[in-house]
């Protein structure tokens, strides 16, 4: 009986992991309150999102503050809303499409956003 043998070859070490080539185009805000902001930006073309889009991070600090805060969509939507934000504060935000190999690179920021007031301040 002939015996067969199998060659396994390792392809981590010439693998290449590829990102998404570009940032989501046309980041903007469609809705505005006293606590949240809706953002909405066009996704990234076929060509340049090496492989499928899993979801997206969105950066975003008060201006000013360099500690940026980093969010995830959980899902490839292109329409996010994030809650929890501070009233009459204003803001930069930022997208990045997600795929299995990681984040790609970031928007520029639009902003600054500012949330309105929302009545219930003591003076």
């Amino acid at each position: 009986m002939e015996s067969i043998h199998y060659v396994v070859i390792k392809y981590c070490d010439v693998f290449i992991c590829i990102v998404p080539s570009i940032a989501p185009s046309n980041l903007r805000d469609t809705s505005i309150t006293s606590r949240s902001v809706t953002l909405e930006w066009n996704v990234i073309s076929c060509e340049e999102r090496n492989g499928l889009i899993l979801s997206y991070d969105i950066q975003f600090a008060p201006v000013g503050d360099n500690n940026l805060i980093l969010t995830n969509t959980g899902s490839n939507t292109v329409q996010f809303t994030i809650t929890g934000l501070t009233p009459f504060t204003s803001y930069n935000f930022s997208v990045a499409g997600v795929n299995i190999n990681g984040t790609g690179p970031f928007s520029m920021f639009i902003g600054p956003l500012t949330t309105s007031e929302d009545g219930n301040y003591i003076m």
